[in-house]
C-alpha cells in the first residue's frame, strides 16, 4: 500500500509550474493519513485566533462566504476582514477535505484560481517546517497557502500596492498563517473522530409511480449539520425538473444543482427512468464535508 507522501509525489510529478512550487514546498511529514484537525474552523474560532495573535489591530469581520467543492469534495469558508485602514482588509480561505491528497489538489485550486484572477505573480515555496505540510507565498508577502492535514488554507491581502510612503501591512500573514497553523497542531486528532454531519438515517427518497407527478423530496439532517447545503442533478435523460427551497434554480439539465434548505421539488415527465441527486452537507463546526448520492426511480 503506498504512503500518503508517494501518493502526492505521484500526483504532483510530473509536474506543471503550480505542482512544482507546491511539491518544492514539502515542508513536513504527514504522519498517518487519518490524521487532521479537530480544531472547530468554525468563524468565532477564527476570529478569536486572529484577535489573539493581532492584539494591536482593529479587526472587523466584512463580509463571509461558503460553499462546496466539488473536486476535490470540500467545504470552503472565505472571511474577509478590515483591519483598520481601508487599504489593508485580509482574507482567510479554509477548505476542509476529507484526505490529505485532497488537501493538496485544493491548495493547487487555490493557486491556479489567484493565478486566474489576479495574472501571474512572484510565488515561491516556503522551506520553514513551522508552518505546515506544503506552502507557497508570494514574494511581497501579501499571500501564503499552505495544508495542514486534510485542510487548506490560503491567507491574503487583496487590493493594489500601497505607494512606498506608506507603512507596511499591518498584518503579518506569515506570522498569522504561523499561529493558525499552530492552532491547527495542537488540536491534532483523527478522521474517525472529526465531527461529521450528514443526511439522517431514516431519511429515505419517495416510491413514484407515473408519468408528470411531482413529489416534495424533504431532507432529514443530523444534529450538528451547516445551514448551507448543496445539491447535485445527474440524469441521463432530461426528463426532470428539480426546484430547491432556496436558489430556485431549475435542474432540468445533466449534471445541474443549486442550494437548499431541506425541500427538493421534483418533477418527472416520464417513465422507466432514474434521477441521481447528490446533496452535499458539512459539520457547523469542523466544515467535514459529506457527499451522500440518492437515486429516485421513476416506473
Amino acid at each position: 500500500m503506498p504512503s500518503t507522501r508517494s501518493q502526492i509525489a505521484k500526483l504532483l510529478e510530473p509536474a506543471p509550474p503550480v505542482e512544482s512550487l507546491i511539491a518544492e514546498g514539502f515542508n513536513e511529514e504527514l504522519g498517518k493519513s487519518q490524521n487532521t484537525t479537530l480544531l472547530p474552523l468554525d468563524l468565532g474560532s477564527l476570529e478569536a485566533i486572529c484577535r489573539l495573535y493581532l492584539p494591536g489591530v482593529s479587526l472587523e469581520r466584512l463580509s463571509v462566504s461558503e460553499s462546496f467543492l466539488d473536486e476535490p469534495l470540500g467545504f470552503q469558508q472565505v472571511a474577509s476582514f478590515s483591519c483598520g485602514t481601508e487599504f489593508r482588509p485580509f482574507q482567510i480561505t479554509i477548505t476542509q477535505t476529507t484526505s490529505h491528497i485532497d488537501a493538496v489538489k485544493a491548495m493547487k485550486v487555490a493557486l491556479c484560481s489567484m493565478i486566474y484572477q489576479h495574472g501571474k505573480r512572484d510565488l515561491e515555496a516556503v522551506k520553514d517546517k513551522m508552518l505546515g505540510n506544503y506552502v507557497v507565498k508570494s514574494e511581497d508577502n501579501k499571500l501564503v497557502v499552505w495544508t495542514r492535514w486534510t485542510t487548506a488554507i490560503q491567507l491574503y491581502i487583496p487590493g493594489p500596492d500601497l505607494p512606498e510612503y506608506y507603512d507596511k501591512p499591518s498584518v503579518d500573514i506569515l506570522a498569522l498563517a504561523t499561529s493558525l497553523d499552530n492552532a491547527l497542531k495542537s488540536h491534532k486528532g483523527t478522521i474517525t473522530n472529526v465531527p461529521k454531519a450528514g443526511l439522517d438515517e431514516d431519511f429515505e427518497l419517495p416510491y413514484i409511480s407515473g408519468a408528470h407527478t411531482t413529489e416534495i423530496i424533504e431532507a432529514i439532517f443530523e444534529d450538528g449539520i451547516h445551514p448551507v447545503r448543496e445539491y447535485r442533478v445527474n440524469q441521463v435523460e432530461k426528463a426532470c425538473v428539480v426546484k430547491d427551497d432556496a436558489t430556485l434554480m431549475h435542474g432540468n439539465i445533466e449534471n445541474a444543482g443549486g442550494r437548499f434548505h431541506s425541500e427538493l421539488t421534483v418533477t418527472c415527465h416520464k417513465t422507466d427512468t432514474a434521477l441521481k441527486i447528490a446533496f452535499l452537507m458539512a459539520h457547523k463546526s469542523s466544515l467535514w464535508p459529506v457527499r451522500d448520492e440518492c437515486i429516485l426511480n421513476y416506473f
